[in-house]
């Protein structure tokens, strides 16, 4: 199995090299050193995030986006974020984030996991709020904040 992740219609794939003209395609930003100071994020990792994305992986089992319509409540909003981490230009850990979403973080961390199951069988591990998969070489997890407005979905090399 292979884990890519389409966001804004770019696919990247964890292991493949650092390509500017891919992010850029799907707008992403350098985050500055001074967020990740701020973020204790280690300054040799390369970090790029894109807001309020479009983002599809699991060979499009799982999409998410943003929901910003003003005719809406303000709890049923919400806006998403992707980081992506680069390690010696390999792309290592893709961040993937539901933010102010009062229904759909559980919705979408409910829909995310159950996918997961699915496609990797019961998860290695899981407590109150993560819950952890292992698959050939690779790390997937869910993370549910306290305050239930906030979930993010982890994939990585694992190390």
């Amino acid at each position: 199995m292979v884990i890519d992740v389409e966001i804004n219609q770019q696919v990247f794939e964890l292991g493949d090299a650092l390509d500017k003209k891919s992010l850029a395609r799907a707008r992403f930003k350098k985050v500055p050193v001074v967020r990740k100071l701020l973020d204790k994020s280690p300054l040799h990792e390369k970090q790029y995030v894109a807001k309020n994305c479009k983002v599809n992986c699991f060979d499009g089992a799982f999409e998410l986006y943003p929901c910003q319509e003003r005719y809406l409540d303000p709890d049923r909003r919400w806006k998403t974020a992707v980081n992506l981490y680069y390690q010696d230009d390999q792309l290592r850990r893709v961040l993937i984030r539901v933010l102010d979403g009062h229904y759909a973080a559980p919705n979408f961390l409910a829909r995310f996991q159950e996918i997961c199951e699915k496609m990797l069988g019961q998860p290695c591990s899981e407590r109150k709020s993560l819950t952890r998969w292992e698959y050939n070489g690779f790390a997937i997890a869910t993370l549910m904040m306290e305050d239930g407005h906030n979930a993010s979905f982890l994939m990585a090399l694992d190390e």
